[in-house]
């Protein structure tokens, strides 16, 4: 399929100012998914200009105005769902129906946005100016969609960032907003950072949000300048603003950690747990936000429950046949993995299957709370066991780790 996409500028499909395109291929490399422009500061700059046209004639509605949009905009989203899906499938190597079940919680989620049910996913009413979403791929639909429409009831302008690896995302959602006013929603589309740190740096940006690893967050956190607010969502100081305006706010991308009581039968925590952390849907193959890295095991059932998880992650389909774009994306992040692990005394009890080429899934067991492979902040194919006293100490243990 060699179709060619746009921005979405003022109402209008646009190429890129300097006509730069890139192109997305099928699992990496396989085949063209399609085309799309390569965005760069100059067309921020005109975004955000049509963006405070259009907050000034969306703000101007009334709040259930606002939401009666939202709402009609909903319908849309999932009217026109069926070639997202399919091109989303295409771009990161899941099947169709893969997809739909990461879409399908939209429904809800967004129903609550509407409802005012949630108010922590708007923690920024007092900035002006546009507010700037960079999508992660991993997150697909349902963060970045949540936040982006709670900023609009708001009555904030938006400007998508999409995310190279699968920019047919930020497209759907913005399509589905398209009779807001202009300028209310614009999509932009760049196969590098270059939008990202733009928006870091652009005085009329009210607030930069995204997803990313702890690394590409600190980066971009020091690129900002001095004036600007980071506002934490999660651990410790979270909420605490420095100044209103504008601000970057960054969801983490990290690992959890899975505690296990001493009654369940291991197996079918085994079972639960190779789901949380290797599969295709639930955990991307191991590169989801939030996936389980991390399992505190009492003592007592520490054998039984090792044993039941290498027997389930034998046999699993997900784990032996992790999607395209993760086996290329995982490589680094397993490769120092391993050599952390290794450094530190820890033990790697499965290194991949049999007759593969790929060094993942990767488990280590000896794991102790000191070592920094405890620490490791982006998602990826590797789970580490960890020896608890007893399922008490191991809340704890899990409270200090997953701030």
């Amino acid at each position: 399929m060699d179709a060619f996409h746009h921005n979405w500028i003022d109402g209008e499909l646009v190429g890129a100012a300097t006509g730069d395109t890139f192109d997305v291929m099928v699992g990496g490399g396989r085949g063209l998914v399609g085309r799309w422009p390569r965005a760069n500061e100059r067309d921020l700059r005109t975004a955000l200009l049509a963006s405070e046209r259009g907050a000034a004639r969306w703000s101007r509605l009334s709040r259930s105005e606002r939401a009666a949009h939202l709402s009609r905009a909903i319908d849309t989203l999932f009217a026109e769902r069926d070639e997202a899906i399919d091109l989303c499938a295409s771009a990161v190597g899941l099947t169709g129906d893969e997809v739909e079940a990461l879409f399908r919680p939209l429904d809800r989620a967004l129903d609550e946005v509407l409802a005012d049910r949630d108010p922590s996913l708007y923690p920024f009413q007092r900035t002006s100016g546009a507010q700037v979403f960079a999508l992660d791929w991993s997150e697909m639909w349902l963060a970045p969609t949540r936040f982006a429409f709670r900023a609009l009831l708001e009555g904030r302008a938006v400007v998508l960032v999409s995310d190279p690896r699968a920019p047919m995302v930020a497209d759907h959602i913005g399509r589905a907003l398209r009779d807001l006013p202009p300028g209310t929603v614009s999509v932009l589309h760049d196969d590098g950072r270059t939008l990202v740190r733009a928006a870091g740096t652009v005085a009329d940006v009210g607030g930069l949000h995204l997803a990313s690893t702890a690394d590409a967050c600190a980066e971009l956190a020091r690129r900002s300048e001095p004036e600007k607010a980071i506002t934490i969502q999660s651990g410790f100081g979270a909420g605490v603003e420095v100044t209103q305006a504008p601000r970057l706010n960054i969801r983490p991308l990290k690992n959890q950690s899975a505690v296990l009581d001493d009654t369940d039968d291991p197996r079918v925590q085994a079972e639960d747990i190779v789901a949380r952390a290797f599969s295709r849907v639930g955990a991307l193959s191991g590169s989801a936000p939030g996936r389980v890295g991390r399992v505190l095991v009492p003592v007592r059932r520490f054998s039984r429950f090792t044993e039941e998880l290498l027997s389930v992650l034998e046999h699993d389909g997900d784990a032996r046949d992790p999607m395209l774009l993760t086996r290329r994306l995982a490589l680094h992040e397993v490769e120092r993995a391993t050599a952390l692990g290794h450094d530190e005394g820890a033990t790697a009890i499965f290194t991949g299957f049999e007759n593969s080429d790929l060094p993942f899934p990767l488990v280590f067991t000896n794991v102790e709370e000191r070592m920094r492979l405890t620490q490791l902040a982006r998602p990826s194919p590797v789970l580490c066991l960890m020896r608890v006293a007893d399922e008490a100490r191991g809340r704890a243990l899990a409270t200090a780790i997953d701030v």
